[in-house]
């Protein structure tokens, strides 16, 4: 079904699970999907990327005329330009939303990006808090609230690894959740329940790096080098 291939692109590219996003292009790209709706998609993901020059409003104006639907397109541009450092666009767009329409559930969390970018760490919280309490599926607003408290100057990796618990309950075909859980266990000192989270899925290269992490962490040097190699690195000299 292409508009279910399409639906799930769009899931992938909003999560930034890249892998994901290219297989389904690959594999809608082989199965005949309309070209103008694979563009359609693939150039979203590189605006929402940062991969544009021109102004934020222009960006969404071209988005629009191609009868892109408006809230993602404001999406994707919004998040290219706190991507690429224009925070002032990003706050025009959020701001006319705003105006649009007060009410929509994409508001809060697309202000807590835009207070992350500017190192408002406790306005990002609060806002990602109250996007979670209008919208308990928002899955962004779980990363990203989670992302917050793993990183300085608000480091809590208890709370990290409590709302990424909750996180993994709600998405568990999303890996780059159990990935994060496992990286939050093993950073404070978790090491058993950061293996046993990850022995649940699929062994791609980026569980078995995590993996890899874990038991280097732990000074188990000759399996990290192993799990390494089986990641995609061919010899130690590529690890160190």
């Amino acid at each position: 079904d292409p508009d279910l291939l399409m639906l799930a692109a769009s899931c992938y590219r909003q999560l930034g699970l890249v892998f994901e996003f290219r297989s389904v292009i690959n594999y809608a790209r082989e199965k005949g999907v309309d070209s103008g709706k694979l563009k359609q998609t693939t150039d979203l993901f590189d605006v929402q990327t940062g991969n544009f020059d021109e102004p934020a409003e222009s960006k969404l104006l071209e988005f629009v005329q191609r009868d892109i639907a408006e809230n993602e397109a404001r999406r994707a541009v919004i998040m290219g330009c706190l991507m690429r450092g224009d925070l002032a666009g990003a706050a025009r767009l959020i701001d006319q939303w705003h105006l649009q329409a007060p009410d929509a559930l994409e508001l809060p969390y697309l202000r807590a990006m835009l207070a992350t970018s500017r190192s408002r760490w406790n306005e990002a919280e609060k806002l990602l808090l109250d996007s979670i309490a209008k919208n308990e599926q928002h899955e962004l607003s779980y990363l990203a609230i989670a992302d917050l408290y793993a990183k300085p100057p608000n480091t809590n990796l208890e709370k990290c690894r409590l709302v990424l618990k909750q996180c993994l309950l709600r998405f568990p075909d999303n890996r780059s959740i159990a990935v994060r859980l496992a990286r939050a266990g093993r950073e404070s000192g978790h090491y058993a329940e950061a293996s046993q989270v990850l022995e649940a899925q699929e062994p791609d290269q980026l569980v078995l790096f995590e993996k890899a992490d874990i038991a280097l962490d732990a000074g188990r040097y000759a399996e990290s080098i192993d799990l390494m190699s089986q990641g995609g690195l061919s010899d130690t000299g590529s690890f160190v």
